[in-house]
């Protein structure tokens, strides 16, 4: 897999040819599965092949119980800078609910191995909505959290997806969904235990310290050219979009003999228009109507811009100038907020 990884890099080194890479991410999956050997492999093709930026962010995901001292500091030396540990949870039980194999102690000395090590950027996931989890006990999970000093939370609403075990496990009993009134608890309480540490709440699920904003997330929500390389990866460059393979041996095959290993498509006017207001609207930059008004041509107009100070009105959103954010209570919402405003496409 490493060597297909290396293949199709070099494959694809004139596509960034013109711009400079802020961020790379390990990711998709369980990177942290990867030696430090396999990861340094990888990053030095990736600098051989682009113009990496000398202050690039580059992350790598891992489970708590993956990351052993000697691991993080092979990992330091290898180039990872910025670390993001699937914490998930703090109570030992809801983690075995969730199918995790890690405890809250590993969280724990995890976080503080990658600190000793001199890792200074740090994120850390949670999930919330979870049934059964109090607003008390899930506010001590945010608590625990940040009193570690990491520097950058994304918090996430459970959700039960089609074909996983949650869903078959929700279809046999042994699971049932958070009621919306607990969701909504869950998710107010976030923001208001993450600014009491000094984060900002940036985007719906994500908040960070000043100057720890997630670098490669945000070029995603501010529609910057993004790069995907392996199996299931995505590829945006403004106009069109690029997915790989999802099944892994078949890409590897087809990375092998020569062949076509993606698909692709050219997006509309209109779809740009709906991925800059599906976007912005997440975040704490918001849409700006100036460049709202550039999609005219797809239909956007006064019809939009009613809805939005509709928005307004009912306290879901905020103008400032030209830019309108959506509030907490609109960020509830969001998924609706922003259908209502798309362009038929």
């Amino acid at each position: 897999m490493v060597e297909a990884l290396v293949s199709e890099l070099v494959q694809r080194k004139g596509e960034l040819a013109d711009q400079s890479v802020s961020s790379i991410y390990f990711g998709g999956g369980t990177p942290s599965i990867l030696s430090d050997l396999q990861v340094g492999r990888l990053l030095d093709q990736t600098l051989q092949n682009f113009a990496v930026q000398p202050t690039a962010e580059i992350t790598l995901e891992a489970n708590p119980d993956d990351l052993t001292p000697a691991k993080i500091k092979a990992l330091a030396k290898a180039g990872i800078n910025r670390l993001s540990i699937g914490v998930q949870s703090f109570d030992d039980a809801q983690l075995k609910r969730m199918n995790r194999v890690h405890t809250a102690q590993q969280a724990d000395a995890a976080i503080k191995c990658a600190q000793d090590t001199g890792i200074e950027n740090i994120t850390a996931d949670l999930i919330f909505a979870l049934p059964g989890l109090s607003v008390d006990a899930y506010r001590a999970d945010v608590v625990r959290l940040l009193q570690t000093g990491v520097q950058h939370l994304s918090a996430y609403g459970l959700t039960i997806e089609p074909r996983t075990v949650f869903h078959r496990w929700a279809a046999t009993g042994q699971l049932h969904e958070t009621d919306a009134a607990l969701f909504e608890a869950h998710f107010r309480c976030t923001p208001e235990v993450a600014h009491s540490f000094g984060l900002e709440h940036y985007e719906v699920s994500n908040f960070g310290l000043p100057d720890y904003h997630s670098k490669h997330n945000t070029a995603y929500w501010k529609g910057h050219h993004y790069l995907g390389i392996g199996p299931s990866a995505h590829s945006y460059n403004g106009f069109s979009r690029r997915w790989n393979v999802a099944n892994n041996p078949q890409y590897l095959k087809h990375i092998a003999a020569g062949e076509c290993y993606w698909e692709s498509e050219k997006l509309s006017l209109a779809a740009q228009c709906n991925e800059y207001i599906m976007t912005g609207l997440r975040t704490k930059w918001g849409v700006d109507t100036d460049v709202l008004r550039s999609f005219e041509a797809a239909g956007f107009g006064a019809q939009q811009l009613a809805v939005l100070e509709g928005y307004v009105d009912r306290g879901w959103a905020k103008r400032d100038d030209s830019k309108y954010m959506l509030t907490i209570d609109g960020l509830l919402q969001v998924d609706t907020l922003t259908a209502n405003i798309f362009v038929a496409s």
